[in-house]
């Protein structure tokens, strides 16, 4: 019985080890082949994204106008200063800077009229004082909102009423001033400070008149 069934016995176990072998060689190469391809992917997915974020870092989005008027309000507890601002053209540029867009907007050939406060005197009679600007180039920062100016001419100015003035370059300023660059703050905690400028030459007329 032995001598039988031993020839079968072992025909059928050489069949069973070499289906085995083939199955251990081919669920090997798979694993490798899938190793190297999520290998391959951990590498570049990391490299793509790293290069589209710094890729959107960069990129501005501008839009360009011609004969901007804005007016931008500013609320301060019940009453609410204007910062009006014209020009012949402007660029709005929306910069993706993480985790927020940024967004700035350049007015060229641009005048500008800023209540920078009101107030009332101990009669309580409405004041503001302003300050009124004229620049070759005014960059605005919505963000920050701050104002870089170059090219400029200002002049502030204190007059009745909180309304805003339809002429705001009037008569007698309290200073005028001319600079290569100011750069100042419409609202914030930084718009109580005063001015910033380079080669800055100022004019102040205390008495009201110059």
């Amino acid at each position: 019985m032995k001598f039988v069934y031993k020839g079968p016995f072992f025909f059928w176990l050489s069949v069973l080890i070499a289906c085995a072998s083939a199955l251990v060689v081919k669920s090997k190469m798979a694993s490798t082949t899938e190793g190297n391809e999520l290998k391959t992917l951990e590498e570049s997915s990391p490299h793509k994204i790293r290069h589209e974020m710094r890729k959107g870092a960069h990129e501005l989005t501008q839009q360009s106008r011609h004969l901007v008027c804005k007016q931008i309000y500013i609320s301060e507890g019940p009453l609410r200063r204007l910062f009006d601002i014209k020009a012949e053209r402007s660029t709005i540029s929306v910069i993706s800077k993480k985790p927020h867009m940024h967004v700035v907007e350049t007015f060229y050939n641009a005048r500008g009229y800023l209540q920078q406060e009101l107030f009332y005197t101990d009669a309580m009679e409405p004041k503001q004082r302003y300050r009124y600007f004229e620049a070759d180039e005014a960059r605005y920062d919505f963000e920050t909102h701050q104002l870089l100016a170059s090219g400029v001419k200002f002049w502030t100015f204190v007059a009745d009423g909180h309304e805003p003035l339809e002429q705001p370059l009037g008569d007698n300023p309290e200073s005028v001033g001319v600079a290569s660059k100011m750069s100042f703050y419409a609202t914030g905690p930084n718009s109580k400070e005063q001015l910033s400028a380079e080669s800055l030459k100022l004019w102040f007329t205390p008495e009201g008149g110059i």
